[in-house]
């Protein structure tokens, strides 16, 4: 098994993409730690180009005739996927023998000229706890995509994501949501290890940003196996969650054609501390509602009111090391403050009224979730 703790800190354009990756060779040296590995992907669409006009004259020709070292341009065909098609320069999968001396004096050229779509630097392999574990690449999704298309396996598809392990990746997007990710293995010969220092060293490099925690677990083959045989026997107590749910507090379909004004921040906070969960704003309408069972699974409650208050979804899960099953989901359409609050608290004592009657049988699979396990926000 794998841990990986990764911070993310979103940055605005007012820090320009050449500075980033000085930020990280200062995080570098001042906790004296080496990254062993540097990686990089640009990419670019056609924009209503031929083949050889791109090859010629696009973003990827003019950073290859600046840096030959950064290698062939290489083409992904969307369309046998029904995703986009791209051109793109990366190491990650090949080595192109670019390195990062090769690449830095372009730094400037790189958002200012090139016109990437996405631009990517990642310094992996560092030794955080004296210690290197090689980075990897997860295939998952792009397995999962192929699968979907019946087509034949295209390891390039969403290359820049594949990689994982210890490291920092600087990201840039044409039109926004730039960050810097710091990943950090942090099971180490079957001891969790506490990051704590090394995020609070690259946040005082990066002040007042709050950066987003998440999680990462990869297992084993044979954990693997493990989780999917304790999926098969839960299935029948999901079924009956599931149902449970929709008796109780069913979806309601009707259509809103305005915009309701109303707020659920202030009853959600209360509620959660009325019924004994933790409380999470994520972003655009989403809040997060946490609470540990017996057995340390996570019963997350997601609450999706968006911006424009259309509808207001519920969504309840639960999640350990390798699972996530979804338990129930409510649509509601509430227009006014009296019925949002009264919809929340409907869910709230319902969610309650499942601690005590089905929990218990849930609670009865897989192994038990250790404290230090980070939910996903998955909806």
């Amino acid at each position: 098994m794998r841990v990986i703790q990764t911070y993310t800190f979103n940055l605005s354009s007012k820090i320009p993409y050449s500075d980033y990756p000085a930020i990280a060779h200062r995080f570098l040296e001042e906790q004296n730690l080496t990254a062993h590995r540097f990686l990089y992907y640009f990419d670019e669409l056609p924009y209503m180009k031929s083949h050889e006009e791109t090859l010629s004259t696009g973003s990827c020709a003019k950073a290859v005739k600046d840096c030959p070292a950064l290698g062939k341009i290489r083409f992904f065909n969307g369309s046998d996927y029904g995703l986009y098609s791209i051109y793109f320069l990366s190491n990650i999968d090949i080595d192109t023998g670019c390195t990062e001396a090769d690449v830095l004096p372009h730094m400037k050229k790189i958002h200012r000229r090139y016109g990437f779509r996405e631009s990517d630097l990642y310094y992996y392999d560092i030794d955080f706890f004296h210690n290197v574990i090689p980075y990897e690449r997860d295939i998952s999704r792009v397995k999962s995509l192929a699968e979907d298309w019946q087509c034949d396996l295209d390891l390039a598809w969403r290359l820049q994501d594949q990689p994982y392990g210890s490291g920092i990746r600087l990201h840039r997007y044409s039109t926004g949501g730039n960050y810097i990710s710091l990943s950090i293995d942090i099971l180490h010969n079957g001891i969790i290890h506490d990051a704590t220092p090394y995020f609070e060293a690259m946040k005082a490099l990066l002040p007042n940003i709050h950066p987003k925690v998440s999680m990462q677990i990869y297992l084993t083959d044979a954990e693997k196996q493990k989780i999917a045989s304790w999926d098969k026997q839960i299935k029948p107590v999901i079924e009956k969650s599931r149902s449970f749910f929709a008796e109780r507090f069913p979806t309601k379909d009707k259509l809103i054609k305005f915009f309701p004004d109303y707020t659920i921040a202030a009853k959600l906070k209360k509620l959660a501390k009325q019924y004994g969960f933790s409380y999470h704003y994520e972003a655009m309408g989403l809040y997060i509602l946490d609470k540990r069972t017996p057995r340390g699974h996570v019963l997350r409650l997601l609450v999706d009111s968006g911006p424009s208050h259309s509808n207001t979804e519920y969504l309840l899960n639960i999640q350990g090391i390798g699972f996530c099953h979804v338990l129930g989901r409510s649509v509601q359409t509430p227009t006014n403050q009296a019925e949002i609050d009264s919809c929340s608290e409907e869910m709230l004592s319902v969610v309650s009224e499942f601690e005590k009657t089905i929990v218990p049988e849930l609670d009865a699979f897989y192994e038990e979730t250790p404290n230090w396990f980070v939910p996903s926000a998955l909806w």
